[in-house]
C-alpha cells in the first residue's frame, strides 16, 4: 500500500480504492435494479465503473456532446443527471427500438482517371507511351 503523510495526515491508495469500489458497486447495483440498458456519458469513466457496468450487462459509450445528451433524453423521456449520486430514485427514460450496427466504413481506392503524379525517369517512357523525344507509331 502507498500511503502519504502531510501534516500528521495520512492517506492510503488501498483504503481509496476500497471506498471508489463500494460507491461504484452500489451506483451500478442501482442501474442495473433500475434495469438500465445503455449509459451514455458525456466524459470519461473509471476503470473500476467500466468493469462493473460490464459485469451488469449495461452498455456503456463515453464522451458524448452534451447537446446530444440532451436530445436523447427529450426523445427517451428522461433527463440529464449530472452526477452517479443522482442516480438513487432516477427514472430513467425508455426508446422503442434499439438496434446494434457495426458498419464499416472502406476507404475509396485512387480513381483511374487520377493516376498518381511521379516523376519520369530520364530517357523513359512519357505519360503518352512515346519515349522523350520520340513519336508514337501509329
Amino acid at each position: 500500500a502507498l500511503e502519504h503523510e502531510a501534516g500528521g495526515v495520512s492517506t492510503s491508495l488501498e483504503g481509496l480504492g476500497r471506498q471508489e469500489d463500494e460507491h461504484m458497486t452500489m451506483v451500478v447495483a442501482e442501474l442495473a435494479k433500475l434495469r438500465v440498458d445503455l449509459l451514455l456519458v458525456s466524459g470519461s469513466v473509471c476503470f473500476t465503473a467500466k468493469t462493473k457496468l460490464l459485469e451488469a450487462k449495461i452498455a456503456l459509450v463515453v464522451k458524448v456532446k452534451p447537446q446530444l445528451l440532451h436530445r436523447l433524453a427529450r426523445v427517451c423521456g428522461t433527463v440529464v443527471y449530472r452526477s452517479p449520486a443522482q442516480v438513487l430514485g432516477a427514472q430513467p427514460g425508455t426508446c422503442g427500438a434499439w438496434r446494434v450496427e457495426t458498419i464499416t466504413v472502406v476507404e475509396p481506392s485512387p480513381s483511374l482517371a487520377d493516376p498518381p503524379l511521379a516523376a519520369a525517369p530520364a530517357g523513359g517512357a512519357t505519360a503518352g507511351g512515346a519515349a522523350a523525344g520520340g513519336a508514337a507509331a501509329g
